[in-house]
């Protein structure tokens, strides 16, 4: 509803220990203008208060009375919705994010107007990080690197590197925390060919597979080799009692191992210390090193703080990338690429060269998160653990929620008429209902017939990327609440309105145009945005679906008119002409409302058109997880193995 307001309430605040309190020279409520633009709001503030003032806008708005309980209201606010004041997004441009209620209401404060330095005094990032950094002791990395000795460290206090493998938990890529990282390993495949590097590249081959008497003399050579590929001197770095192998010499700044640390080995066995531990333990002093010294100030400590870790084993290189969460995350980036293979081998000289230009253009992006007038957004502290996007564009008109439109109930198919209509063997469930297990999709597809949904021409998830990008749409803001899924990439997370969402990461395909079907068949929670993201990931946003849906995964037994709603959206979904893939019982949501069952599908990453999408690596069957054949990589997805896997599940959970 709109509410014209010429004169939005708002009042002065201040921080102290990262809380808001009242200004003790404007301790009641002021008026900025209209809330139809940041422009007009301050204005009046702006005439009559001048100074810099942060617009921090609250979760909801907040009743002005009575005040002598305001702060007491703004700090419970903060703490009943999980709302930090880190977490407040500052109105910094366009119309007012939030509803105007009603002035009979009473009045509401929509705006705390702080002072610029109280706002970026705050560095809850660097405390954050210094308490995780601080609970694993310094040690040299040199001998720390030892494989027994660093080995034996992970299992007290392990640093975010790779190993072990954890099977129950994924880390979040690095790609997606920070997006250049996914450029340049789609680079190392596709990037292109810059003619500049070729000479370069046939002197690192001659130069570096030479053998080398000592490791310093390695070292010389390889400074000045990668020095003349990034336009910068590369020299040993001394800090806190450590030298590295080799650092980046910037005018500008020294950060000792940040934002490049070379590791170097004469030869790929020397030594006693593994080179990528060693790696990862100077680039954990360097972080302890630079955030203890406050003098080191700049954009870049309320970054992720990316940077390159570049490994020359004897005649061979490596990258690795490095982010700083709570605590340093390092992940390999590209495989070690021997430097003294064949002459003749184009191909391999092919991909050295694409390796070499997409690491100078990953060295240039990670460099202007640390020059002196760097842009780099800052993140919050309960944000940094999180994916980078923050935000996502609505796609169109078909996102409507899943609740609004079509449901089971529209078209009426029961159970009973499908089993009567399939002719095949059959397979009975204890509680004396019917399913068939080996008809024909046909007969399914017939029961529904009548049911059409016009989902229109099937377009590209890239086309339509590309339409959201260039509607006139305002990008609509979001925070990280939590992880879902420990394995997947899905999280939930809410807008500056407080609405709850979800949102999903994912690598090549995903089934837009089947999802859109599904959301307008009442199948699917409503998609919200689809975005094509570096490297090839892509972002959906989803509707939040709550009101008592669970998995089928935590039913043990499904009652017969669940199962007969499940098999019911299935065929609505098969009729659509699309197969899904992944209809495992996670897949599957039901819930129960006012006595009637309701069933949503989710996970349309693998979905599409019949014989149009195949399976991604890695399906296949296991003694905890059903699929309709034991290995199914780079197969056709099939209307039939959607109804196998939906059957077998509901035969597992039937009582």
């Amino acid at each position: 509803m709109y509410i014209d307001v010429r004169e939005l309430p708002c009042m002065f605040a201040r921080i102290e220990n990262d809380e808001l309190v009242t200004h003790p020279k404007e301790p009641t409520v002021r008026y900025g203008g209209s809330p139809d633009a940041w422009d007009f709001f301050t204005k009046p503030i702006r005439d009559t208060f001048g100074g810099d003032w942060v617009y921090l806008i609250p979760p909801a708005p907040i009743l002005y009375g009575p005040l002598i309980t305001l702060w007491q209201r703004v700090a419970q606010i903060c703490e009943e919705r999980l709302s930090p004041l880190e977490e407040w997004n500052v109105w910094d441009g366009g119309k007012y994010p939030l509803e105007i209620l009603p002035a009979e209401q009473g009045t509401f404060i929509y705006v705390f107007l702080v002072p610029l330095n109280d706002y970026f005094r705050r560095d809850r990032l660097t405390e954050l990080r210094l308490n995780a950094i601080s609970s694993r002791a310094a040690d040299s990395p040199s001998k720390g690197a030892q494989p027994s000795r660093f080995a034996a460290e992970q299992k007290r206090r392990p640093l975010a590197i790779g190993r072990p493998k954890n099977s129950s938990f994924y880390p979040i890529p690095i790609s997606l925390l920070y997006p250049p990282f996914a450029r340049f390993k789609k680079d190392l495949t596709s990037g292109p060919i810059e003619p500049d590097i070729s000479p370069l590249a046939y002197k690192w081959c001659r130069e570096l597979s030479d053998f080398f008497p000592k490791e310093r003399y390695r070292e010389a050579v390889f400074h000045s080799l990668l020095s003349e590929l990034l336009g910068h001197r590369i020299s040993k770095k001394h800090f806190s009692g450590y030298t590295t192998d080799g650092g980046i010499d910037l005018e500008f700044i020294e950060l000792f191992g940040i934002p490049l640390l070379a590791e170097i080995k004469a030869e790929t066995t020397c030594g006693s210390s593994d080179a990528y531990f060693e790696a990862a333990l100077y680039h954990l002093e360097a972080i302890r090193t630079i955030l203890l010294d406050s003098s080191l100030a700049g954009a870049w400590r309320k970054s992720r703080m990316p940077s390159i870790l570049i490994i020359h084993n004897g005649p061979n290189i490596q990258v690795l990338g490095a982010v700083c969460l709570a605590e340093p995350y390092i992940e390999v980036l590209s495989p070690s690429l021997p430097l003294y293979f064949n002459e003749y081998d184009a191909q391999a000289m092919e991909n050295l060269i694409r390796f070499m230009g997409g690491l100078r253009r990953l060295f240039r992006s990670i460099l202007t998160v640390y020059e002196k007038k760097s842009t780099v957004e800052p993140v919050q502290a309960s944000q940094v653990k999180f994916p980078c996007p923050s935000s996502y564009q609505p796609i169109n008109s078909d996102t409507e929620s899943s609740f609004e439109t079509s449901t089971a109930a529209d078209v009426e198919i029961s159970a009973q008429a499908n089993t009567q209509s399939m002719i095949g063997p059959s397979t009975g469930f204890s509680d004396g209902s019917v399913v068939s297990l080996g008809a024909s999709l046909d007969s399914i597809t017939d029961a529904v017939a009548n049911f059409s949904i016009d989902t229109g021409s099937s377009q590209s998830n890239h086309n339509l990327s590309s339409q959201s990008s260039t509607e006139s749409r305002t990008a609509i803001p979001f925070t990280y609440v939590d992880r879902i899924d420990s394995v997947r990439l899905v999280f939930g997370a809410r807008t500056a309105t407080a609405e709850r969402i979800i949102v999903k990461f994912g690598y090549g395909h995903y089934g837009v145009d089947a999802h859109r079907a599904a959301v307008k068949a009442g199948l699917a929670p409503a998609l919200l945005a689809f975005s094509e993201l570096e490297g090839g990931w892509w972002m959906v946003v989803m509707e939040y679906l709550d009101s008592g849906f669970q998995s089928c995964a935590k039913f043990g037994v499904l009652e017969k008119a669940c199962r007969t709603i499940i098999v019911e959206s299935m065929a609505k979904f098969t009729a659509l002409g699309y197969v899904h893939g992944d209809l495992r019982a996670s897949n599957v949501l039901v819930r129960k409302l006012e006595g009637q069952w309701e069933c949503r599908f989710i996970d349309f990453d693998w979905a599409g058109r019949e014989n149009q999408v195949t399976y991604p690596l890695g399906v296949y069957c296991t003694s905890g997880l059903y699929r309709p054949l034991t290995h199914m990589d780079g197969l056709p997805i099939t209307a039939e193995h959607d109804r196998q896997t939906i059957f077998t599940m509901l035969a597992e959970r039937t009582g």
